[in-house]
């Protein structure tokens, strides 16, 4: 699979914690995608969040999962920019949590409607408009291995506008709010 080929690939592992911890990145897991599982209700905790930094220790920006849902998933390590992915911390407020790392070939394919995931696109290049259903802004990154700075969808209101480009990709759809969102073309 092109994902394989790109991103690489391993065994997928999963960590349970309470509070803050972080996650070192094996070798071979320097890209992939997280799924992070809460307890109920840890969005009233402030810093109840995971993010993804690079092995200098930087910020990355697309690894961030900061939701009010239970679950959300991100793939992470996709920017050459950003550098290598060296581990997620998982921030003080985040009560009991599950995150599983998986390789970028296991994600699901885009979806007309979805949550706060990530997910593989393989389709033509199109104009499309992500909508939340409840009035939660939706912000859309993907990632060709060309330019992720050229592929972010703008945010107009509650939806984000602008055009797919041509897979494979990868997709980071990311929500404000705990309502799901829709895809159509504009």
């Amino acid at each position: 699979m092109w994902a394989d080929e790109i991103f690489g690939t391993f065994s997928a592992f999963t960590v349970t914690g309470s509070g803050a911890d972080e996650i070192v990145f094996p070798d071979d897991a320097k890209a992939g995608f997280y799924t992070i599982t809460w307890a109920p209700g840890h969005w009233v905790h402030e810093d109840s969040y995971a993010q993804v930094y690079g092995e200098d220790g930087t910020f990355h920006e697309a690894g961030t999962a900061d939701y009010m849902g239970d679950s959300a998933s991100v793939a992470y390590g996709l920017d050459p920019a950003a550098g290598p992915a060296g581990w997620i911390g998982v921030e003080a407020g985040a009560g009991d949590w599950s995150i599983t790392v998986s390789p970028i070939s296991a994600l699901p394919a885009l979806p007309e409607t979805g949550g706060y995931d990530a997910y593989l696109y393989a389709g033509a290049e199109q104009p499309v408009v992500f909508s939340s259903t409840n009035s939660g802004r939706v912000n859309v990154r993907q990632f060709n291995g060309i330019d992720p700075t050229d592929s972010v969808l703008p945010q107009e209101d509650f939806t984000a506008v602008g055009t797919l480009l041509a897979g494979p990709s990868v997709v980071n759809v990311q929500l404000d709010s705990v309502s799901p969102w829709t895809r159509s073309t504009n």
